[in-house]
């Protein structure tokens, strides 16, 4: 087996349960918790309010705010959360959305880009009437309805075929931003049921925070889910890649596979996101070696450009704070693939050994895993 399926296969071995146990092993292992987000008037808003209970880990980095110091507040000073002016989102209001405002919103002050759009379209041509939409627009919506108009101008564009065909890059930016799905969630909740202020939040949020958003509401639908109980118990992965802080990334991997599909196409390679920038750096390395060894799929790549795919797939973590990453996640698979890539690749090959002993030996207790995986339990935590 490859290193990259090994890396791909481990979150199929992982469970809550398992790494509750795992991280266990030790007498005084910590297991923090905290309060989980307010998430709003969608379908899971009911029962995801501050009353949701304890069930988050934020002293592990993955707060969603991008500077990886583990504190919310986007100004890259480890853990003081104050956000002084200039201290990195460029607004001094210390809440990481960089937008000045204070209240965490992942977009800028006005209505976004699509409801611009539709609002131009409905005027018919009336330039006092597309005036008025743009007065409405946000900064951003501004910019990015103008390139896709203008996108659509110069293709001749008069229907959604054509523009989907011919400016698919404006297209992707006009509907999707860079918030969270954390913030989505929150965003929504201020909304109060305003359709067209959940619209705006949507479009503000990034492609991996609107999927994740679509799949716990997904859930929450096929399970009925009227309580939190049944949340909990039916959509726990869902609910922690959303709203954990953890999964609002990719990991260099997944980044470098999407560039190399991409195969150099710039609409494409703006799906292959969101990342962190040292991520960002990794997948792009990678992908440049591919370009220079005529690389066009993941395994020539790994084979080829061994020192890019080594810094990609592996970081510097030990396996027992592999462990310990994972145990926060809370069940949430792409937030167990980043604490794994962030692992030394020692550390990942005896964290998956004790992940593959546990499994096989069906552990549901410490007794078990003492009797049957205390050697690899061992060689994990010390």
């Amino acid at each position: 087996m490859t290193r990259l399926a090994r890396l791909e296969n481990l979150p199929l071995l992982l469970s809550l349960s398992l790494f509750s146990l795992v991280v266990a092993c030790g007498d005084d292992g910590p297991l923090a918790t905290t309060d989980a987000t307010d998430t709003g008037d969608s379908e899971t808003g009911e029962c995801l309010d501050a009353d949701c209970g304890d069930t988050l880990d934020t002293t592990n980095p993955g707060d969603g705010d991008g500077d990886g110091d583990g504190d919310g507040d986007g100004d890259g000073d480890p853990g003081d959360g104050d956000g002084d002016p200039g201290d990195g989102d460029g607004d001094g209001d210390g809440d990481g959305d960089g937008d000045g405002d204070g209240d965490g919103d992942p977009g800028d002050e006005g209505l976004a880009c699509p409801i611009i759009n539709e609002c131009i379209f409905a005027c018919n041509g009336d330039m006092a009437c597309q005036d008025a939409c743009f007065a409405d627009a946000s900064p951003n919506a501004v910019i990015e309805s103008g390139a896709l108009l203008q996108c659509a101008l110069d293709n001749n564009c008069n229907n959604q075929t054509c523009i989907e065909q011919n400016c698919a890059g404006e297209l992707y930016t006009c509907y999707t931003g860079t918030g969270t799905c954390g913030q989505l969630a929150e965003c929504y909740d201020n909304c109060a049921g305003d359709e067209v202020c959940e619209t705006d939040c949507f479009v503000e949020s990034s492609g991996l925070a609107q999927q994740q958003s679509q799949a716990l509401d997904e859930c929450v639908v096929d399970n009925d889910c009227v309580d939190e109980q049944c949340i909990f118990a039916n959509c726990n992965n869902e609910l922690q890649s959303c709203i954990g802080g953890m999964s609002d990334t990719l990991p260099c991997p997944l980044i470098a596979e999407c560039l190399i599909d991409c195969d150099g196409d710039p609409a494409c390679d703006l799906g292959c996101t969101p990342a962190t920038p040292e991520t960002e750096a990794e997948a792009e390395s990678v992908f440049g070696c591919a370009q220079i060894e005529g690389c066009n799929d993941f395994d020539c790549t790994e084979m080829a450009c061994p020192n890019e795919w080594g810094m990609c797939v592996a970081g510097d973590a030990s396996c027992g704070e592999i462990a310990l990453c994972v145990q926060a996640c809370a069940g949430a698979e792409l937030c167990q693939y980043n604490c794994v890539t962030e692992g030394e690749l020692m550390g990942q090959a005896l964290f998956g050994a004790l992940a593959e002993c546990v499994v096989d030996n069906d552990c549901e207790d410490q007794d078990c895993i003492d009797a049957n995986c205390s050697d690899e339990q061992t060689a994990c935590l010390g």
